[in-house]
């Protein structure tokens, strides 16, 4: 594995991998703190760039119930990002973040 601040370089410039790869790190303080913050922002990047695994991921943090980063409307977004890839989702996923409407 790379070191964390050439992972650090490469996700600035929008490498996706080292996107994940960073925001892991910095979930699991591999390399560097742990710093749930920062794994959002990283994994976030991930996502916008229309990384499905990485959107996914966003969805099930989002929804935990015993999270303090529990946010429905993040949720939400990313399903619907997911969607726009063709990913699907039950009723009773959509119900979790109170969006059965949105079925796809």
């Amino acid at each position: 594995m790379k070191d964390i601040e050439t992972i650090k370089e490469e996700a600035k410039k929008g490498v996706v991998q080292s996107q994940i790869d960073l925001a892991h790190a910095y979930l699991n303080g591999e390399g560097t703190i742990k710093n749930r913050g920062l794994y959002l922002k990283w994994l976030e990047q991930a996502g916008q760039q229309g990384h499905l695994e990485s959107q996914l991921e966003l969805i099930a943090f989002y929804t935990q119930k015993k999270n303090k980063y529990s946010n429905p409307t993040k949720a939400l977004f990313w399903i619907r990002e997911a969607q726009k890839q063709g990913a699907t989702f039950t009723d009773e996923q959509l119900m979790e973040v109170g969006e059965p409407e949105i079925c796809g």
